[in-house]
This record gives structure tokens, C-alpha cells and sequence, in this order.
């Protein structure tokens, strides 16, 4: 029986080696490809069992967006998204649902190769089972406080964020104290509570950053 082929989405080199290698060793013939023009040129032509696209595909399509085009050209295809984020509304505001199945890994899990795999054969398996929202989703947290966050980390003032928002600043005050609040965030004049925010945002896009008291 011919091996299953896989598809490997991922502008990042490394990480398309990697991925791709981890699933060549794993009885799986693997195809990589750099760009979304590219893998969804190659799906029409090689109709892969299962795609694993990077969330954050630089300029252009999103990896979401990739998988629903891949969806429309193959309906049973399974579909895993591969992101450094811990959740896709970190990347950018009023992102679709995934589609229907679509597995989501962050890539800190694929450090041990058995996720990746046990993951890959449960899209092959289950295309369409059904995933739930917390599976890839940080349930404690609503998207007006991910969109805080992330506007926050990007330096925006809070009247800049309220502009942005349609909103009051009063509010957007409300939601960064909730948010501080929520995540433990200390109240005193050693802590400059912004900063925190920062921290924990770039923390869970999976950017590392050195470890220092902010003031």
C-alpha cells in the first residue's frame, strides 16, 4: 500500500524541514512548500491526505484562510494548523473559526515528534471530526480582551486603543484592569502593569523574552 502524502505549509525554513523530516521518518510520504500560492497549486495536483499549515504565512492569505480553500478543493482533507500561538485570535482580530476538524498545534508542542504524529494520523482518520473551541482557544479570555492585549503590546495608548475600538477610554481602563487582574498582575509602583501585558501577549505568541523586573 502507497504511504499517505502530507503536506507541509510553512514559510519558515527550519520548520519545514523539521516537520517535513519528523513525517518522512514516520512511514508518511512528506511534500513542503514555502507559500500558500504553492501548496494550494500543489493540492490540486497531488491531492495530499492531510495539510499542516503554518498560521502566520507572512503577507497575504492566513493559514485559516489557506485551509478553507484547501477544504473547498478537497472537503475530506485533514487539516492541522501549526502556529507559535497559543491562540489564532493572538495573530490578528476577527479571524474566521477554524474549519470544520482542523487539528491546531502549537509548534513548542512538536518538540516531542509523537504529538506531531498522533495528531497527524487523527486528522487522516477524522477529517471531520469535531473539535472543540477550547482545543485551541484561550477560553478565559473574550476577544475583546485578546484584542486589548495584543494593541497593548503593539504600544498603543489608551485613547489610541479606544479609538481603534469604537469605545470609551473609561472602557478600555476597565478591560486592562481586568485583564491585569486576571492574570495576576500586581498593583504597586514596582510594577508597571503595561509592560506585564506585553510580556504575557509575546509569551503566548511563543516569543521569548528575557527575563527582568519591569518598571
Amino acid at each position: 500500500m502507497t504511504p499517505d502524502l502530507v503536506l507541509v505549509i510553512d514559510d519558515d525554513a527550519f520548520t519545514l524541514s523539521m516537520v517535513t523530516g519528523v513525517i518522512a521518518s514516520s512511514g508518511f510520504i512528506a511534500h513542503g512548500e514555502s507559500t500558500a500560492a504553492k501548496g494550494f497549486a500543489f493540492t490540486k495536483s497531488g491531492h495530499p491526505k492531510v495539510a499542516i499549515i503554518d498560521l502566520d504565512l507572512g503577507e497575504g492569505p492566513t493559514g485559516i484562510d489557506l485551509a478553507y480553500g484547501l477544504r473547498r478543493l478537497d472537503p475530506k482533507i485533514g487539516l492541522i494548523l501549526l502556529t507559535s500561538y497559543e491562540d489564532p485570535r493572538l495573530h490578528r482580530p476577527n479571524l474566521p473559526d477554524l474549519p470544520t476538524g482542523t487539528r491546531y498545534l502549537v509548534k513548542q508542542q512538536i518538540a516531542n515528534k509523537q504529538i506531531l504524529i498522533e495528531t497527524l494520523e487523527e486528522a487522516r482518520n477524522s477529517p471531520l471530526g469535531k473539535i472543540s473551541d477550547a482545543d485551541y482557544k484561550l477560553t478565559d479570555f473574550t476577544d475583546v480582551q485578546i484584542e486589548t492585549l495584543r494593541l497593548v503590546a503593539k504600544g498603543h495608548s489608551n485613547a489610541e486603543i479606544a479609538k481603534l475600538r469604537f469605545v470609551t477610554e473609561k472602557t478600555v481602563e476597565q478591560t486592562i484592569t481586568r485583564l491585569a487582574k486576571q492574570l495576576k498582575i500586581g498593583q504597586s509602583p514596582d510594577v508597571n502593569s503595561r509592560v506585564q501585558l506585553a510580556r504575557t501577549y509575546f509569551a503566548k505568541m511563543g516569543v521569548a523574552i528575557e527575563s527582568e523586573k519591569a518598571t
